[in-house]
């Protein structure tokens, strides 16, 4: 977007002033640099061009772009490409719209809309007296906004197959020619096998990101240089560029696992990208029933993530619940009924499994019990109405069998809510049995300890949320 006009030449009298005015003229053109791409540059330098008057006003375009180096030509046909789609956006002309109405008003969030309408007050001239509004783009191409990324992804979308990728010092060995020692960073695009460069004047240029998507390639006698270069997450390229990327199959490792969240099991591929096989981060891929998602939500449902109750027995289980989720599991009679059953009905999340319990309140009973430790698989069927259900123990009769087991008259529920008095009365005949007993009252007998019994509480070594 640079004026390519030559500046007078000067005299050696006026070196130092052309030389301020030089410095000054370069800091007023890094003033719209974007530190994560050369594009959302210019559109920076697009909406101060509108909000200076831009096509409406062009004494004050002309100033503006010869006060910030800018090709004034350039400026005005873009100005006029983004009023043709807003005005497109707002009102679809009659050629197409019968149809894009449709498809623009189902894409069109009311926020979107507003933001269009606004826009298009921008750009345009004012009513005479009135001040030309703020543009919302400005907020948007600011660095971190929710828009500013989403520029940046669909710059990807649009531009799939021109991505780069930096290169590893252990992947250079192309040189241009025989003195050709430069340490600039190299890039290798995803669908060439020639090394590329950021061009020198790229507001990339001294980041080096790993990943980028450019426009367009240029050659010069040096070196080949990219050209509006844009910084974009490697993650990304699994969604945005999907035509050239391919995921493995299920990994083991790391194993699949329930995201409540979610309400699904997720396993992780490896992806690998382009005509070179670039290796992605891992990408998380549904996992259902019939692909093998039944153990994972087996492991969730026996540690408690599933059904909240079931987390009282996590002490009482015979074996690790990730058990279900691993290789070496699947040789265990216990893990192999659990899933079977899992599978028969196409089970790998809660909505799934609460419609079955709609219908069979007790199925996968049988199941669970034979993971609980010999001896305790009356304690799961006396609870599975609070795991069907999802609710939490009560807390009233939770230690009735603990407090008989020591000795301990429990108080009814009706006197403890009976207030200060109940409380008061229990501490009196508190005190005249431990002054039978031999002890002081209030004098020089020990304090009782009361200790909490984890295990009826169904905490195990930590208390758990229910405590």
């Amino acid at each position: 977007l640079r004026s390519d006009a030559k500046q007078s030449d000067a005299t050696d009298g006026d070196a130092p002033a052309d030389d301020e005015e030089r410095k000054r003229r370069r800091k007023l053109a890094h003033k719209f640099h974007h530190p994560n791409s050369d594009a959302l540059s210019a559109a920076r330098a697009l909406v101060a061009f509108d909000a200076a008057g831009g096509v409406d006003d062009p004494r004050a375009a002309e100033k503006f772009c010869v006060e910030h180096r800018l090709h004034g030509k350039t400026m005005r046909e873009m100005s006029d490409l983004r009023r043709q789609l807003l005005r497109i956006l707002s009102k679809p002309p009659p050629s197409v719209a019968m149809h894009a109405t449709a498809g623009i008003e189902s894409l069109l969030t009311p926020g979107a809309k507003r933001a269009i309408a606004e826009a298009s007050a921008a750009v345009n001239k004012p009513p005479r007296g009135e001040k030309r509004r703020k543009d919302p783009a400005a907020s948007s191409l600011e660095i971190g906004a929710p828009g500013e990324t989403s520029l940046r992804r669909a710059l990807l979308i649009g531009w799939a197959d021109r991505v780069a990728r930096r290169s590893k010092p252990s992947d250079v060995r192309e040189k241009y020619d025989e003195n050709d020692n430069t340490k600039a960073t190299r890039y290798k695009p995803a669908m060439l096998d020639q090394n590329v460069f950021l061009h020198p004047s790229s507001t990339l240029h001294r980041s080096a990101p790993d990943y980028v998507v450019y426009v367009d390639l240029m050659q010069t006698a040096k070196r080949p240089y990219v050209i509006g270069a844009t910084v974009v997450d490697a993650a990304w390229l699994v969604d945005d560029a999907a035509a050239l990327t391919s995921l493995s199959s299920p990994l083991e490792e790391p194993a699949p696992r329930y995201v409540r969240a979610r309400d699904a099991v997720v396993a992780f591929a490896q992806p690998s990208h382009g005509r070179h096989r670039w290796e992605l981060p891992l990408h998380a891929v549904p996992l259902t029933a019939e692909r093998g998602g039944c153990g994972a939500f087996a492991a969730a449902l026996l540690s408690g993530a599933v059904s909240a109750p079931m987390t009282e027995f996590r002490d009482k289980l015979a074996a690790k619940p990730s058990l279900c989720a691993r290789p070496e599991g699947k040789s265990q009679r216990r893990v192999i009924e659990l899933i079977h059953a899992l599978r028969r009905r196409n089970v790998a999340s809660r909505a799934a499994l609460i419609e079955v319990w709609r219908r069979e309140p007790r199925y996968l009973m049988p199941e669970v019990r034979d993971w609980m430790k010999s001896g305790m698989g009356h304690a799961i069927e006396r609870a599975w109405p609070r795991i069907v259900s999802g609710d939490a123990p009560a807390p009233s009769s939770s230690n009735a069998d603990d407090d008989a087991s020591r000795g301990r008259s429990r108080v009814p529920s009706a006197s403890v809510a009976g207030g200060t008095e109940a409380r008061a009365a229990l501490k009196a005949k508190r005190r005249e049995a431990e002054k039978r007993a031999g002890g002081g009252g209030t004098g020089g007998g020990k304090k009782r300890k009361t200790v909490v019994n984890r295990k009826a509480l169904g905490g195990g070594p930590g208390l758990s949320i229910w405590d």
